[in-house]
């Protein structure tokens, strides 16, 4: 007799967006022996509610690491506005200049944000959009370290030494790989 977990990882189950009904991941391709649907369905209602939970849980999981990152990455979704505000005034900028019809007479509006002091304000926030961007990169180990990195400023560690160790392990590996 498999378990309700043994259940769920061997036929792949999850729940169907509408609601208390079971579902197989698509592509499996294998039909289920009467036997196996016969214990599917018994165990159905102890499956629902052990998919329920898992659900539950990482939705808890995902709303308390955002709570975390509020709590310790102050400004950030104010740096965040800003920088998209000046992103946009650039490509509305450049789409201005690249017009050969438009004389220039009716140029975007310039954001009138404060970066530099917003900057100064939140520089934790500047860390973490810096590790960030590192985890954004192409290579595997610079977006490692920057993972690593944004998950510590979220976790509170000191985004200095976290941005310095983040720095300090890319160079290390840059040296390490300067003549591959």
């Amino acid at each position: 007799m498999m378990t309700i977990d043994e259940m769920i990882s061997k036929y792949k189950l999850d729940l169907h967006p509408d609601g208390d009904k079971i579902q197989m991941a698509a592509g499996g391709g294998k039909k289920l022996s009467k036997s196996e649907m016969e214990a599917l369905k018994n165990a159905k209602p102890e499956i629902v509610a052990e998919l329920k939970a898992r659900k539950d849980a990482e939705t808890k999981a995902r709303e308390d690491a955002k709570a975390r990152l509020a709590a310790n990455v102050p400004g950030l979704e104010i740096l965040r506005d800003v920088l998209t505000r000046q992103e946009m005034y650039h490509d509305a900028f450049n789409r201005m200049m690249e017009d050969e019809g438009n004389d220039g007479a009716r140029p975007p509006k310039r954001p009138t944000d404060d970066i530099e002091g917003l900057k100064a304000q939140y520089p934790a926030a500047v860390a973490y959009l810096k590790a960030e961007a590192y985890e954004d990169a192409s290579n595997y180990a610079k977006s490692a370290a920057g993972k690593k990195a944004k998950q510590a400023i979220a976790d509170g560690v000191n985004y200095s030494e976290v941005i310095a160790q983040m720095e300090a392990e890319w160079q290390a590996h840059c040296d390490e790989h300067m003549w591959d």
